[in-house]
């Protein structure tokens, strides 16, 4: 019969040794045979070979087979259900790619479950998780940051891509990671001989708005100026401009055309021995408190306007460049005493250049190509008194500067060393997307995609974290006020409160409104005011400084009350009685010196 292989097995008749040779028939029982081994031939396939071995009969599907070893693909392709009850077993470390393990049948499952486990250590983690483990930092979890907006007095509010209110809460670190490495020097002044200058600088033609810059750690208050940088020459005359600290730490920025001369001052001194950036905006043309600005740290202080001879609506562009001193082109004076960073100024004043511009500059590092500037010199070891701008402004040094490596305003850690990379910072406010943040001296949160990063930390004293509490304190100290007291616009009835010695009567503080003016009196003597405490003042009628009857103030007495943020330290001199001049008053002496910056405010 014909062979059903491989369909079914065939059921062959086999032949007795009695039977004849025609039954069964002897031709047919070779056929059967011819048939069945070339069906197996069929299903094995030409080609095989001798089995070797571990190796399997395989074929191609195309009519042969070979005798080989088993791939891994060969197997997964013949493992129709890989989710069946059957085993895999794997030997010899195989590689398992990116698993999903659903559950562990030990519930209480660590490594040590497994044959041949054991601990995991601190090398079995990647270096992300190495790095928090080390040092306290958790790396790539706060979103991308959008944007920094700089608030002065060293805070900056950080707008994140998405919510951070989950994350983050007052009182966390974090640490800002730079995409351009900050300055990691300075360059330090002995305050006698040192100096850099540019003589004939490129467009440096200005007469007037301009808004000079530059951080400083000023060791000591000069005997009348410490200066940042300035162009002026007394040649012939006095002509030019000078950025400056007085002797008592005011930020001046002063204007020169031949003997004419005006000159902003803050009322606000700056620290010794911190890091500290201070911007001026000098506008003789429009000679308000509007255009004529200083800021320290960011923050817009109150100043006075001063005009020495004459009232110039220009200076006149004379001299050399210079910075750490002034009048190189005749003869150098003024010189400073401390480390300088980034100085350099811009053409144009807070009507061309907004102070929130200003502002958001101060912490970064300054390319060149910002929109009006003149000049910029980073003033560290890597570039040095190269001008960063296209004027191409090189300075020279004189009397052979050092650079302080390790100091910087930027990126400086708990250590003390500016490492140029990350910046330090504590969450004061989270709200969604935005967290304000305090940073300290030493440290800048750049503003313009300057943040590349942001790492968090829920502990005190993360690696790297400032931790010395003079480096977070925001200290404003007012300038001694032997001879004025503070100026200030204050509301109806009252305009503003002035202490003048200057005027015939010695001194007397006087309350001012539409010119008129009155002695204040009824202060107690020797007394010390504390922050936000209110100072009863009275005015007492009749007293004029103008001898007109006009101006004379009405006979009633008038009280008001001073508030004073702050620290005020005042007395009250002898009771004087001026008959000729029918008043008697109390004379305010103000002999102190401010431990912070106040305000005055009328009621």
């Amino acid at each position: 019969m014909a062979s059903t292989y491989p369909s079914s097995l065939d059921n062959f008749t086999n032949p007795l040794n009695t039977d004849k040779l025609n039954n069964p028939p002897h031709a047919t029982q070779h056929a059967d045979n011819n048939d069945a081994i070339k069906a197996l031939q069929a299903k094995v396939g030409t080609g095989a070979s001798t089995p070797a071995n571990n190796t399997f009969l395989i074929g191609n599907g195309a009519g042969t087979s070979a005798y080989s070893t088993l791939t891994s693909a060969q197997l997964a392709a013949r493992i129709s259900d890989e989710t069946g009850t059957g085993l895999s077993v794997f030997n010899d470390t195989p590689t398992i790619i990116t698993p999903t393990i659903a559950s562990f049948t030990n519930a209480t499952h660590n490594h040590t479950n497994a044959a041949g486990g054991g601990q995991i250590t601190r090398s079995s983690f990647d270096t992300t998780y190495t790095t928090e483990i080390n040092t306290d930092w958790k790396a790539g979890i706060l979103p991308a940051v959008s944007s920094v907006t700089e608030n002065g007095n060293r805070s900056a509010d950080i707008t994140f891509a998405s919510t951070v209110a989950n994350i983050l809460t007052p009182g966390m670190r974090i640490r800002t990671t730079r995409t351009v490495a900050a300055p990691t020097g300075a360059i330090l002044l002995n305050g006698t001989t040192q100096y850099a200058s540019k003589a004939t600088p490129s467009n440096m033609t200005q007469t007037d708005d301009i808004s000079p810059f530059g951080h400083f750690r000023l060791t000591n208050y000069p005997g009348a100026r410490a200066t940042i940088n300035s162009k002026f020459s007394t040649s012939g005359t006095n002509n030019g401009w000078i950025f400056s600290i007085n002797s008592s730490g005011q930020v001046v920025i002063e204007g020169f055309n031949a003997t004419n001369t005006r000159s902003v001052t803050s009322y606000q001194s700056v620290p010794l021995n911190k890091w500290v950036h201070v911007t001026a905006s000098l506008d003789l043309s429009g000679w308000t408190t509007a255009t004529n600005k200083i800021m320290i740290d960011g923050v817009d202080v109150p100043v006075f306007l001063t005009n020495g001879v004459g009232t110039p609506a220009s200076f006149v562009s004379a001299g050399n460049y210079d910075v750490g001193c002034y009048n190189t082109a005749v003869a150098a004076t003024g010189f400073f005493t401390g480390n300088l960073g980034q100085v350099g100024f811009f053409n144009g004043n807070v009507s061309t250049i907004t102070q929130a511009t200003l502002r958001g500059y101060k912490n970064q590092t300054l390319s060149g190509s910002e929109t009006s500037i003149i000049a910029v010199h980073k003033l560290d070891q890597a570039s040095g008194l190269n001008d960063l701008t296209a004027n191409a402004n090189n300075l020279t040094a004189t009397g052979s500067p050092t650079y302080t490596a390790g100091s910087s305003p930027f990126a400086t850690n708990a250590n003390g060393t500016a490492g140029g990379t990350y910046d330090y910072a504590i969450v004061t406010n989270v709200s969604t997307t935005v967290a304000t943040v305090q940073y300290p001296e030493g440290c800048a949160i750049p503003t313009s995609g300057g943040i590349s990063t942001v790492d968090y930390s829920g502990v005190a004293n993360p690696f790297g974290m400032p931790a010395v509490g003079t480096r977070w304190t925001i200290s404003v100290p007012s300038s001694t006020l032997e001879d004025t007291m503070v100026s200030v616009g204050i509301s109806t009835p009252c305009q503003n409160i002035i202490m003048a010695s200057t005027n015939a009567d010695g001194g007397t503080a006087r309350y001012s409104n539409n010119a008129n003016v009155r002695i204040l009196t009824g202060y107690t003597a020797n007394k010390a005011v504390n922050a936000s405490s209110t100072i009863p003042f009275t005015f007492t009628a009749p007293y004029n400084i103008f001898s007109t009857a006009s101006n004379v103030m009405p006979s009633a007495a008038t009280a008001f009350n001073m508030t004073v943020v702050g620290e005020l330290y005042a007395s009250c001199t002898s009771v004087n009685v001026n008959t000729a001049a029918g008043y008697i008053s109390n004379r305010m002496g103000i002999n102190a010196t401010c431990a912070f910056a106040f305000t005055a405010i009328g009621n």
